[in-house]
């Protein structure tokens, strides 16, 4: 049995006529360049409401591939800049949990000119994304998989900042996300069972804060972290398949600002 839903990937490959200067977060800029085009046909999200989108981030374009463009990011009372360098390359990716949504985007970023925007490359594939359950077995996974929070990462729990890669943060994310997509609800199944068969091992991580806005920052975690699983071979099934579509639609909050993006490596599995 199968559970999927469409996701459609958008990938941007543009360049400016003139130097933008990024004191902020990188994402807010991919972020305004998303919403001035929506409007620009008649679509208006309402900041309190949960996007029908994740971004990335804004990344370089470089020769062999790119590189974040970490402006905005403040450590140790020191916030980093950018420029946007006219006539250089970058890029940044939507994935829209309602496709209905990529034929808007696309006409409206053909005639989008803010900054001397110029599109380069637009490309565009359909991802299905979502849970298959078969042939359910007892037989057990024992495994450790590493995930790479490469964006800033912000959990919360009842107005508590997770400000870590928790293990119980991480499950009810990727949860939530694919009830929203396909309505299956695995909470209940998730706090009875798989929070027994997750734990965190290591981590690597580090706590910075981000300038989302002109007086607004957001404290989060980016780096490394390793679990453990110790699962039933279809829980375990589950479990990979619910951190596909955190690969593809990110974790915690503010996706909408390209927070949230993860790697995943399986580098134990018995």
């Amino acid at each position: 049995m199968g559970f999927y839903h469409d996701v459609g990937l958008v990938r941007v490959v543009f360049s400016t006529s003139v130097d933008v200067p990024l004191i902020g977060w990188s994402g807010s800029f991919v972020a305004k360049i998303v919403y001035d085009v929506f409007k620009s046909r008649g679509i208006v999200f309402k900041r309190e409401m949960p996007k029908p989108f994740s971004i990335s981030p804004l990344c370089v374009v470089k020769r062999g591939g790119e590189e974040i463009v970490w402006s905005g990011v403040c450590e140790k009372g020191v916030c980093r800049k950018s420029v946007v360098y006219s006539g250089r390359r970058y890029s940044f990716t939507i994935a829209f949990m309602d496709t209905s949504l990529v034929p808007k985007f696309i006409e409206g970023l053909q005639e989008y000119n803010s900054y001397g925007f110029k599109p380069i490359e637009i490309s565009y594939n359909c991802e299905k994304i979502g849970l298959r359950i078969k042939n359910p077995s007892t037989e057990r996974i024992k495994a450790v998989i590493e995930i790479d929070y490469t964006t800033p990462t912000h959990y919360i729990h009842r107005s508590w900042e997770i400000l870590y890669p928790s293990d119980k943060r991480l499950l009810y994310s990727l949860a939530k996300t694919l009830y929203n997509l396909t309505k299956i609800n695995l909470k209940a199944y998730i706090e009875r069972v798989m929070t027994r068969g997750i734990e965190l091992l290591d981590q690597k991580t580090r706590i910075i804060t981000v300038k989302i806005g002109e007086k607004k920052t957001i404290p989060a975690f980016i780096g490394k972290a390793k679990y453990g699983i110790y699962l039933k071979k279809y829980e375990y099934k589950i479990l990979k398949e619910l951190l596909k579509i955190g690969e593809t639609i990110g974790v915690g909050r503010n996706r909408a600002l390209g927070f949230g993006k993860i790697k995943t490596k399986t580098l134990e599995e018995q």
